[in-house]
């Protein structure tokens, strides 16, 4: 895992995310990226959610984000995630 910035680095002003659902528009801000198995993740918040209360996404090759889709994947990421927190910040 390492940490990337990617699609920060394509916003204009570097947090702020429009993500189109089917009811509208929600703006996502990007807290954190990381890379895991060469596959590119985005943690983010919405900006009209509570504290504490954030979304792991897919980052695909055109910037725009997607859902986790397996178990495993999901899994996988997080593993990987954890092993880092309790690695380098222990």
């Amino acid at each position: 895992m390492k940490e990337v910035t990617h699609l920060r680095d394509k916003l204009e002003d570097g947090m702020s995310y429009v993500h189109t659902k089917s009811y509208g528009e929600e703006i996502l801000r990007v807290l954190h990226e990381v890379e895991v198995d060469g596959v590119h993740y985005a943690f983010m918040q919405g900006t009209q959610h509570g504290v504490g209360e954030a979304y792991l996404y897919e980052v695909l090759a055109d910037g725009q984000i997607g859902e986790i889709e397996t178990v495993d994947e999901w899994e996988n990421v997080m593993d990987a995630v954890h092993y880092h927190l309790n690695t380098y910040y222990d």
